[in-house]
């Protein structure tokens, strides 16, 4: 895998050092307003957490701005998959799952395509009108609506944002159960019913475990507007939760006034 770049605060890279996991925020909660598309009864948005990570092509000086604190933050990179994979058996066979085992049977969520590493990560595609992708995708007739290309929709954006180069990598999470209107009892449905009806998750994000392998191949590069002050949180940081993680200056340090 070619090396991938994450932007954000000094007090995140704390975060995920200390827990070990990674965010994934939920679509409708992101800054591009063109992914939360409805069509049909259906708020696509609710049902795909993201975790967002820029490719070797990505413009720094704009991704340090939106979201590396302003130039303050840090940037972490890796050469590897970051998320761990877990054993999931399914009927006689053995798979490995992008989510834990007991998400899948004891969650109130369904994890559609958590066995297929396929629909887990991809290189976002950036189109002209994400809108057009999500309107051919859904058909509705007479019994009922059905979904073509559902699991690419996510990996749509527009071209606006083609500068971040983002490598996505995807959680598909459908309620299971919508709470009766009647009696106010929990209720099963299919995922496509929940969809339809607008029942959205109750989290807005998914924090999931990063491998532990991937902190022997991370680095972390400070911004480029970071001072002595900055620099001597992160060594901090990195010496009590993860020794052997590489810290870098980035190239526009002593370039840039402000961002």
């Amino acid at each position: 895998m070619e090396r991938i770049y994450h932007y954000t605060s000094i007090q995140s890279l704390k975060a995920i050092l200390e827990s070990r996991k990674f965010r994934f925020s939920r679509l409708d909660q992101l800054d591009c307003h063109a992914e939360t598309q409805f069509h049909e009864t259906i708020n696509f948005g609710l049902y795909f957490f993201v975790s967002s990570w820029a490719g070797g092509n990505h413009h720094e000086l704009p991704m340090w701005s939106m979201y590396g604190d302003k130039g303050k933050g840090v940037r972490i990179s890796t050469t590897r998959d970051p998320f761990k994979r877990y054993p999931h058996a399914i009927g006689d066979t053995a798979d490995s799952a992008t989510v834990p085992a007991d998400w899948i049977t004891n969650s109130d969520l369904w994890f559609p395509f958590s066995l297929n590493d396929k629909w887990f990560t991809k290189p976002v595609d950036y189109v002209d009108d994400v809108s057009f992708w999500y309107k051919r995708a859904v058909c509705n007739e007479n019994s009922g609506i059905t979904l073509d290309g559902f699991p690419d929709l996510p990996f749509k954006k527009d071209q606006l944002w083609q500068f971040q180069d983002e490598i996505r990598f995807l959680i598909y999470a459908i309620p299971k159960t919508y709470q009766s209107k009647i009696d106010n009892i929990p209720r099963s449905a299919p995922p496509n019913q929940i969809m339809w009806s607008g029942i959205a998750p109750r989290v807005t994000h998914i924090d999931l475990e990063l491998d532990p392998e991937v902190f022997e191949d991370m680095e972390v590069t400070l911004g480029p507007l970071c001072g002595h002050p900055e620099q001597a949180t992160v060594e901090f940081i990195l010496k009590h939760g993860a020794p052997n993680i590489k810290l870098n200056a980035s190239d526009a340090t002593g370039k840039i006034r402000r961002l």
